[in-house]
């Protein structure tokens, strides 16, 4: 589904070259920024010691982790805005990705096992802990949604939608994930006369998305929670 809206966001460019007089168009340079932040708990009813004798003790613990990030496309690039006569919607799309910034913070009181630090007897996870802050670099697209009049966005690699492994290797976020794995980042929301009246020299556009879960796995349960919150910002040409 992706991949299909990025083929038809990409295609304005050349719907553009050859517009017939009932279609609008509009160009724009075009920034994002954005934060995300999550939260969540881990218990294991499991977590187990044991003496000189091998006999084990179960006792039950709790962990969080969070994730505190911010992220900015490093310059604007030149975005295309198309519409067709009727439309209730419109393309947009770019032969360039917007180069993004993630600054990344995290903490975990989970090992690499996913269960609470010293849930289990010493040894069981000898990686140490990469928990901390992280800045690392992914290209992004914009595009115009086909099921609502508004902008989202998706990684992109060479023109197809990627889903950045986590940054992280060894800090579990409990029953989270990092922003790059999302399946969605919800709607930028914007008039349609905006866009195309010449007026109209910048446009603020705010999207986002949150959501919570519970998961049960017999003896561990978490709880997680997020929100993502982007602003893309058009300037006319």
């Amino acid at each position: 589904m992706h991949a299909s809206r990025l083929a038809l966001a990409t295609s304005v460019l050349a719907l553009a070259a050859a517009s017939p007089a009932w279609a609008a168009r509009a160009t724009f340079n075009a920034s994002i920024a954005g934060t995300y932040t999550q939260h969540g708990t881990v218990t294991d009813t499991r977590c187990y010691t044991t003496n000189d004798n091998d006999d084990v003790t179960y006792f039950t613990k709790s962990a969080a982790a969070s994730e505190n990030d911010s992220f900015r496309s490093v310059k604007p690039i030149k975005l295309v805005v198309s519409r067709m006569g009727g439309d209730r919607t419109f393309l947009a799309g770019s032969f360039s990705n917007l180069k993004t910034r993630f600054t990344l913070n995290r903490t975990s009181e989970m090992d690499g096992t996913d269960t609470p630090r010293d849930c289990r007897p010493s040894g069981f996870d000898p990686s140490p802990s990469d928990c901390g802050t992280k800045t690392v670099t992914f290209p992004l697209r914009v595009y115009g949604r086909q099921d609502h009049a508004g902008f989202s966005y998706l990684f992109t690699r060479h023109f197809s939608t990627f889903y950045p492994d986590d940054p992280f290797h060894n800090c579990p976020l409990a029953g989270g994930t990092w922003p790059g794995q999302l399946q969605q980042n919800g709607v930028g929301p914007v008039k349609i006369s905006k866009l195309f009246r010449r007026g109209v020299k910048k446009i603020v556009v705010h999207g986002g998305v949150s959501d919570s879960k519970h998961e049960n796995d017999g003896d561990v349960t978490s709880d997680s929670s997020y929100t993502l919150s982007w602003t893309l910002t058009l300037r006319r040409r």
